[in-house]
């Protein structure tokens, strides 16, 4: 694993001595009353920060081929560990063209209404019933469909490599900034507790502004009037001939 991660077993027991307890050597498998506690709220701060931000560690990509036979209705099942779909990500990559949609229930029923399959250019998706339905209804056998979606799985098992979404084992590796989850997960514990949460507030603020900010790259922008992107340029990217052809 490239990046720096915290396991529960660190995470659980930094948190723990924060508060003036005595760390544990298993504290997820720990029956102490404050280390139950402190595992249950690990989960519930998990699902919470995976709903206020696009965490680039928890896209996944996914493919599925058409099938009328095994599918007639045309619709999908979404992978197990599927939370959202990353928007404009779906394609077909079969005719190297985009999935149009998500289809509203109006247009749904329009284009049901209208039977407009056998005009229709583009595959089209909509996501209803806990499925991924695509029209045509169904659409044409063959077609290989990828898209990218934020998965619920926040962690990674030691043991083997795999992910999940619910706690098992202390030494399950946590995926989300370890300055973040430790000053989230004490935050949570101080407020369960009733102590005042001003100051470990503000920190989980500075955490996740800095943690959302280094999660994804984005552009240097420069205040300078004439700056411009060199798309063509004599001194940069033009060829000494031919140029043009």
């Amino acid at each position: 694993m490239a990046r720096y991660y915290l396991t529960a077993e660190r995470l659980l027991n930094d948190v723990a001595v924060q508060a003036g307890l005595d760390a544990v050597a298993d504290p997820v498998a720990s029956t102490a009353k404050h280390f139950v506690q402190l595992t249950n709220l690990l989960n519930i701060a998990a699902e919470e920060l995976a709903e206020v931000h696009e965490w680039e560690q928890f896209n996944r990509r996914t493919t599925l081929t058409t099938n009328a036979a095994t599918n007639p209705a045309g619709e999908y099942a979404l992978p197990e560990d599927f939370h959202y779909m990353i928007p404009q990500t779906q394609w077909d990559t079969t005719n190297d063209l985009p999935v149009a949609g998500p289809l509203t229930a109006q247009i749904w029923s329009y284009l049901k209404g209208r039977d407009l399959g056998s005009s229709t250019i583009y595959v089209s998706f909509r996501q209803k019933d806990g499925l991924l339905a695509f029209w045509p209804d169904p659409p044409s056998d063959g077609l290989v469909i990828a898209y990218e979606y934020q998965s619920t799985n926040w962690f990674e098992r030691a043991a083997d490599g795999s992910e999940g979404a619910e706690l098992l084992n202390s030494s399950d590796i946590i995926l989300f900034p370890p300055s973040l989850i430790r000053a989230y997960l004490r935050a949570k514990y101080m407020e369960s507790k009733g102590f005042a949460t001003v100051t470990a507030d503000m920190a989980v603020s500075t955490f996740l502004d800095s943690s959302k900010a280094r999660d994804q790259g984005g552009p240097v922008l420069s205040a300078n009037r004439r700056a411009r992107y060199p798309l063509i340029d004599a001194l940069r990217n033009t060829r000494d001939t031919g140029y043009g052809s």
